[in-house]
């Protein structure tokens, strides 16, 4: 019997209503919960102890509370489609070159193309972008806000640019690099730290 209660928990522990493996067990223990009360329930007609008949109820009552509240917990705490704000967009390509603005002066431009990986619209979202050179040198360190509104299941791009002269304080190597090499060179780290989905619900 404390076999079964314990089986029966685990859907709440697992995620409800994203695996398969979850809705399946889900299902079996409260159909074993359901025949188990409509076996207490012929039972109560017959001649069996009534100790036994109070423990089978107590146990199978259980087993079904354990299920409905997990359902009740997920259903009201599961967070949003997709999770997490990096589950839900993802970063799919990146793109750097550098174009002369003046004879002095040139700018890096850096171009983002992410996917939003849910089946809602996402209204705008914060990313957190790390460049770094194979020695671990920190280039570019920004926190980038993009307030592109991206459709459910699409691709969308946003392009970021950096002067020799912005608050960066890019050193005469570190921007010699950035116009020179390619950005396969560098070590890229990019993450959305949070987002607004079209309806207004923010995920972090």
């Amino acid at each position: 019997m404390l076999a079964m209660i314990v089986l029966s928990a685990l859907p709440v522990v697992l995620d409800f209503g994203v695996g398969t493996i979850a809705f399946l067990m889900i299902l079996t223990f409260a159909s074993v919960a359901l025949i188990g009360i409509v076996k207490v329930a012929l039972d109560l007609m017959g001649n069996l102890p009534r100790a036994v008949l109070i423990r089978r109820l107590v146990v199978f009552t259980l087993m079904g509370a354990i299920v409905l509240l997990g359902y009740l917990y997920k259903i009201r705490h599961r967070p949003p489609d997709g999770g997490r704000a990096r589950d839900v967009i993802v970063l799919t390509s990146i793109d750097m070159w550098a174009d002369a603005i003046s004879m002095f002066d040139d700018i890096v431009r850096i171009r983002f193309r992410y996917e939003n990986k849910t089946d809602r619209d996402v209204d705008a979202f914060n990313a957190c972008f790390h460049l770094r050179d194979e020695w671990g040198h920190m280039l570019i360190e920004d926190h980038i806000s993009v307030a592109n509104p991206i459709g459910a299941r699409k691709t969308s791009t946003w392009t970021v640019k950096y002067w020799a002269t912005c608050a960066q304080g890019f050193t005469p190597e570190q921007w010699e690099a950035l116009t020179h090499r390619d950005i396969a060179d560098f070590d890229v780290e990019w993450y959305p730290e949070g987002l607004v989905f079209s309806d207004g619900e923010a995920v972090h």
